[in-house]
């Protein structure tokens, strides 16, 4: 039997159709993998637009009333509000007062040094693992029946920052930091 050349061998009807389907097989392979890895972007994209979608946002906001004359306080309410487009699930609350975090309220009202003819009630909402809905307020602080601490409270307030801990439902995590107003906008 005699031995064929490359040349022979590469001519021969059946080899060149092998040939042309490994070809064709390779090129499909490629734009296989091509689409799979474009498929794989498409997925993560979808799922980051999925999270956005449903992204909470929340924001401390201040209720304060009081005289025009003596600018005595008549109300003081703190709220938070979900501004975002999904429900946030608060996780932790932390206040501080002069840098240092108080245990509870109680122990901002102590740094005061309130006289004992001021009594220390509030009325308050525990927010740690609750859920705030699309457009929810919560109100986790309120002094209107106890307006001598208002005052107080007011008078202070530029030492106290309260940190809100929050997730998404997809699990991602976010910090508000709530501190009072400039002096020029605590009116």
């Amino acid at each position: 039997m005699k031995k064929k050349s490359l040349k022979e061998v590469l001519i021969e009807p059946q080899n060149i159709i092998a040939i042309g389907v490994t070809i064709i097989s390779i090129c499909a392979l490629m734009v296989s993998i091509m689409q799979t890895r474009i498929m794989a972007e498409q997925r993560v994209l979808m799922h980051e637009q999925a999270k956005v979608s449903v992204w909470p946002r929340l924001e401390i906001s201040r209720g304060k009333g009081h005289t025009p004359t003596d600018y005595k306080v008549t109300s003081y309410v703190l709220n938070i509000t979900n501004a975002g487009v999904g429900p946030a699930i608060v996780t932790d609350m932390k206040i501080s007062y002069s840098d240092r975090v108080a245990k509870n309220w109680g122990y901002v009202f102590l740094n005061f040094n309130l006289p004992d003819s001021i009594p220390t009630y509030i009325g308050n909402s525990d927010v740690n693992n609750s859920i705030v809905k699309i457009g929810q307020d919560l109100t986790f602080l309120n002094l209107d029946s106890n307006l001598e601490l208002a005052q107080k409270y007011f008078e202070h307030e530029n030492n106290i920052k309260i940190e809100v801990w929050y997730k998404s439902i997809y699990g991602d995590k976010c910090c508000l930091l709530y501190t009072s107003p400039s002096p020029r906008d605590r009116g």
